[in-house]
């Protein structure tokens, strides 16, 4: 879509999408506001014990999902070697076993 405009009009990229975007002209098709709107979150259980325990669940999943993405990403730049990728890898399998066992 982009190449056939800008061939069109003659202009190199850079120039051509600087002003595209400074006179933009937005069209709206259809009407946003009758659109379905997400029920707003409640929370389901007020109990402290229960609140504090998603709240411990949330953040170890966070880290280890970043564990995760680090690990692959040094994996592929070849600056982990296979046992070590291994080791880390069956660590991150063995805790989530283990949250998975206590739900």
């Amino acid at each position: 879509m982009w190449d056939h405009k800008i061939a069109r009009s003659g202009m190199k990229i850079s120039p051509f999408m600087r002003l595209a975007v400074v006179h933009n002209e937005t069209v709206v098709i259809g009407d946003a506001s009758k659109k379905k709107k997400r029920p707003a979150r409640t929370k389901a259980n007020t109990n402290p014990d229960i609140q504090k325990t998603n709240f411990l669940l949330a953040a170890i999943s966070r880290n280890m999902n970043q564990i995760a993405h680090r690990l692959n990403s040094d994996n592929l730049m070849g600056l982990v070697t296979p046992a070590s990728y291994a080791a880390v890898l069956d660590e991150l399998h063995s805790i989530s076993a283990r949250i998975k066992a206590q739900m």
